[in-house]
């Protein structure tokens, strides 16, 4: 298959073009095929970060990978908050991813779904790799995460995420402290064009510069406690971009405490933290029985660590 490059993608990374061709595939996936030599620019090998040229033509022949069976993992301890005979809202821990990526692996909430929950393996948009899920949490984020049980909860909860009745609250310990105690944080979000693991933030001043579409974005957050160096903040997003918490609150000035994807920043009373302070709290929604279900989790050990030593200082 060839390709030659539009005026609208002159500049874009080869490996985010593809991403954006091919939905269906891995970024890490499409970088193999592009070493492998199954995708050239002008009949040569080039590196994932190529920027296309005007042009430029493209000879794609990426070959099939393996399919992936998704197996279960009994062993994966997660703890279940709220059960009813259609849906269930566990208790993620940080560390674990929610569904398979690449390479696949079977230490996921997925795997840990279908085995405890097999009617799930036929439930959902693609139920192969994402049984019953209807939204996601980052691998480090840890907190309330809601799953339909049945193909009827799954078309409910994702009318109701979608029309945006779904109630998300997140707790983040972020540095700095916020001139305002509450607000909205409305940023579009696009990935980023250099490192396409990022998302970015777009304002009027940088939004002519991004080649792929950026998607709206809001954020609720207020400010619950001010420390020295730090501000604790709970937040509710209104839409459901990746990364939106911590792309968002690191626009404003207020990156949370451990994200090293978007702050590099550092202080020595939180050294100790190994991913980012960011727990989701509690989550709202309303069952197949139409009832009203607020369901909250409980902050971790790491990060209540992390918290007293910043509201309890150890003097050198």
């Amino acid at each position: 298959m060839q390709n030659e490059i539009a005026d609208k993608d002159i500049s874009q990374r080869l490996d985010l073009w593809l991403a954006t061709k091919f939905h269906d595939k891995s970024r890490a996936w499409l970088k193999k095929e592009i070493k492998a030599g199954h995708v050239l620019v002008n009949g040569e090998i080039k590196k994932q970060s190529y920027r296309l040229k005007k042009n430029d033509v493209l000879e794609i022949d990426l070959k099939e990978p393996k399919p992936f069976l998704l197996k279960p993992n009994p062993d994966i301890k997660i703890a279940v908050l709220y059960e009813d005979p259609d849906m269930l809202v566990i208790n993620k821990p940080a560390g674990i991813s929610v569904h398979p990526g690449n390479p696949p692996r079977n230490d996921t909430v997925a795997s840990w779904l279908i085995s405890h929950y097999p009617a799930v393996r036929n439930v959902g948009d693609n139920p192969e790799l994402r049984p019953g899920i209807v939204h996601r949490l980052d691998k480090d984020t840890s907190g309330v995460m809601l799953i339909a049980k049945n193909k009827e909860a799954f078309e409910n909860l994702k009318n109701q995420f979608k029309e945006r009745l779904i109630d998300k609250r997140y707790l983040a310990l972020v540095f700095g402290k916020s001139k305002r105690k509450s607000g909205w944080i409305d940023f579009p979000i696009a990935r980023s064009l250099k490192d396409p693991t990022k998302q970015v933030a777009l304002g009027k001043r940088n939004a002519h510069q991004q080649k792929t579409k950026p998607r709206p974005a809001k954020t609720f957050y207020r400010v619950k406690e001010e420390f020295k160096n730090y501000s604790l903040i709970e937040a509710s997003p209104k839409t459901g971009r990746m990364h939106q918490i911590r792309v968002h609150l690191a626009v404003v000035g207020l990156p949370i405490v451990g994200d090293r994807k978007y702050t590099q920043k550092t202080l020595k009373d939180t050294r100790g933290l190994k991913r980012q302070f960011l727990h989701a709290q509690s989550i709202g929604f309303t069952n197949l029985e139409g009832e009203k279900v607020d369901v909250s989790a409980p902050l971790p050990p790491d990060l209540k660590k992390t918290l007293g030593r910043i509201k309890a200082p150890v003097l050198a």
